[in-house]
């Protein structure tokens, strides 16, 4: 007769199969996650941004790390009036999110960080900016929001970080102004 190894008395064992079925679920969990949110995630703003603002927008690449809970959105951009430029890019969205986030089933920011954002505004000859329009469209969605019930959770923010550059053209003044370098910190 032999003598059962350490690990064959490991499996009979009913809590340490429960231990590790359980920690099998969560690796097939987080393996699921991460395959699946990024392209569900990249249609799903596109789709919806793009419809809240009347402008497309553009989403290069999404990578989500499930077991840290660490988004980065790569070569976002959201397109001008015109629909030819870009009003406003970012070359890279990472946001890191607490895990305080799941049980309070709303997003704890612990990091955003936001590198090489570039927003152009141009003045038109009516005196009005080509990013008037979008301000109109939320300001109709809020007006909505505000007029249902929408229960509203409580967003809490640490720490931002901002490294970017603006360029704005006024042609009613004759002049283009570009200023860079711009950081922030919480």
């Amino acid at each position: 007769m032999t003598t059962p190894t350490a690990l064959q008395v490991a499996v009979r064992n009913p809590w340490i199969r429960r231990v590790l079925w359980s920690v099998l679920a969560v690796l097939l969990l987080w393996a699921l996650a991460w395959l699946v949110v990024p392209p569900l995630l990249k249609h799903q703003l596109i789709k919806a941004t793009s419809a809240q603002l009347g402008r497309q927008l553009q989403i290069g690449e999404i990578d989500f790390k499930p077991w840290t809970l660490e988004l980065t959105v790569r070569d976002l951009a959201v397109a001008s009036q015109d629909g030819v430029s870009a009003q406003l890019a970012i070359k890279r969205l990472y946001a890191n999110v607490e895990l305080e986030s799941l049980m309070r089933l709303a997003p704890v920011l612990g990091t955003l960080t936001v590198n090489g954002p570039q927003l152009r505004v141009r003045r038109l000859a009516s005196g009005a900016y080509d990013f008037d329009d979008v301000l109109e469209r939320l300001a109709t969605a809020l007006k909505i929001g505000a007029q249902t019930d929408v229960v509203r959770r409580e967003d809490r923010f640490e720490r931002a970080q901002t490294i970017g550059c603006e360029h704005r053209t006024d042609p009613a003044r004759g002049g283009d102004h570009a200023g860079r370098g711009s950081a922030l910190d919480g």
